[in-house]
């Protein structure tokens, strides 16, 4: 049964095999690529910087350029013992918001 474990080891094979000689931010683009369009809009509502009250930035910022940022980030929110079960085209333990892009991740 594949996992979002599963999604984030064949794109890595993928990237290193056919882009291991791009950019970082190539890979980045390529990576939400293959996670559906569901994953590109999720993406869209990650923070990459904490700001104070006074509206600067607390912490360094991550870089929404950075595969390693986006696949951490991803799997922060799709824990790996949620699973597709292909026959029955059901997914288990997931909440509303999570939803659409754990199918994409994972059919």
């Amino acid at each position: 049964m594949p996992n979002w474990k599963h999604f984030a080891q064949e794109v890595e094979i993928f990237i290193a095999t056919a882009h291991g000689e791009k950019d970082d931010r190539t890979k980045a683009y390529i990576f939400l690529n293959l996670a559906g369009r569901e994953a590109i809009e999720k993406e869209k509502s990650f923070i990459y910087a904490v700001l104070s009250e006074d509206g600067t930035v607390r912490d360094e910022a991550e870089s929404c350029e950075s595969i390693e940022v986006l696949k951490r980030k991803f799997a922060e929110i799709l824990r790996p013992s949620w699973k597709c079960h292909y026959g029955k085209a059901q997914i288990q333990h997931l909440n509303r918001e999570r939803r659409g892009i754990i199918s994409v991740i994972c059919s």
